[in-house]
């Protein structure tokens, strides 16, 4: 016997009986509960006989411990749940946070657009942009009305352009 608890002292060295053996030699390994027959107290033993060796490796422990051990495994996995149920909570209100912040800015940006227009169309000035590299080119509304054109009419150029203007300008 090799063990490490002070009732188990007095055993050590010694050889235990077929009768302290006889739960352990029905397969290579298991679980088994019972009374201790070298202190009398209820545990779960966990054993597996060695191959090699004419040796019977065994861990027990008692319910007590057991149940301790599962408490702490449970309120160890409560606060793991309840800080990851935190972080998406946390995750989700920067999400909405952010969405609701990119809406205003997209509800802005439209009447800020829609401002813009009224004043071009107020003071029949148009606006028109050119990408060169790209050969785009862009007219807002009030550009196609004043070269006489319906808006979105035709693809802007600078073709179509020069056929509005005056060849003497």
């Amino acid at each position: 016997v090799l063990g490490r608890s002070r009732e188990m002292e007095k055993h050590l060295g010694k050889q235990l009986s077929d009768e302290l053996f006889g739960p352990f030699k029905k397969s290579s390994h298991g679980l088994v509960t019972r009374v201790s027959a070298l202190d009398g107290i209820t545990r779960t033993v966990a054993y597996r006989w060695l191959d090699r060796y004419p040796m019977l490796v065994m861990v027990a422990v008692s319910p007590r411990g057991l149940e301790e051990e599962l408490l702490a495994q449970r309120n160890a996995n409560l606060r793991k749940g309840m800080l990851l149920s935190l972080l998406v909570l946390l995750c989700g209100g920067a999400v909405a946070f952010y969405q609701l912040r990119r809406d205003r800015l997209e509800t802005m940006l439209a009447r800020e657009r829609g401002h813009f227009i009224e004043a071009q169309r107020v003071a029949n000035l148009g606006s028109w942009e050119r990408d060169i590299p790209g050969n785009q080119v862009w007219w807002s509304d009030e550009t196609y009305r004043i070269l006489g054109y319906l808006p979105e009419s035709q693809k802007p150029s600078l073709q179509a352009f020069l056929a509005r203007v005056n060849p003497r300008d």
